[in-house]
């Protein structure tokens, strides 16, 4: 949601590799094919590796933070992922899961084209629903930070 995308790193197509969050480019190291399991879970298949290898949780650790890599898929538990729709939260521009003044703060910015203005979440900005962001979405926007 902040513009990262899950990479393989250095695209390699050997066990082991690291996945990490870098800036969202759609490259190979960026892509995945989903396979739903039987229970429900999913694996995330890598197109780095030809889809023979997954994201895999470590040594299968449940601890936050734990590392994940790619390895060969066999199917268990490490490669098994549940998969939740993310909550759109109208207005959060900036995609970090609540609408505040920072949201109004960064879309005036990038409506005034200052230097470095990124939006997360262009989709959240257009409150309008015309596909045009533009000053009527600030309105709206501040409107709706009023009436929290």
């Amino acid at each position: 949601m902040d513009g990262r995308a899950l990479t393989v790193e250095k695209s390699a197509d050997t066990n082991g590799t690291n996945i990490l969050l870098q800036k969202h480019k759609g490259d190979t190291s960026q892509k995945y094919t989903l396979c739903r399991n039987t229970d429900g879970t999913y694996a995330l298949l890598t197109a780095a590796s030809n889809n023979k290898s997954c994201l895999d949780v470590y040594n299968i650790s449940k601890e936050d933070g734990a590392n994940i890599c790619q390895w060969e898929y066999w199917g268990g538990n490490g490669q098994k992922f549940i998969l939740e729709p993310v909550k759109e939260i109208e207005g959060d521009v900036n995609a970090d899961g609540a609408l505040s003044v920072i949201d109004a703060i960064l879309l005036q910015k990038w409506l005034l084209a200052v230097p470095d203005a990124e939006l997360t979440d262009w989709k959240a900005a257009d409150l309008c629903e015309d596909n045009i962001i533009n000053v009527f979405d600030l309105h709206l926007l501040k409107r709706m930070l009023l009436e929290q």
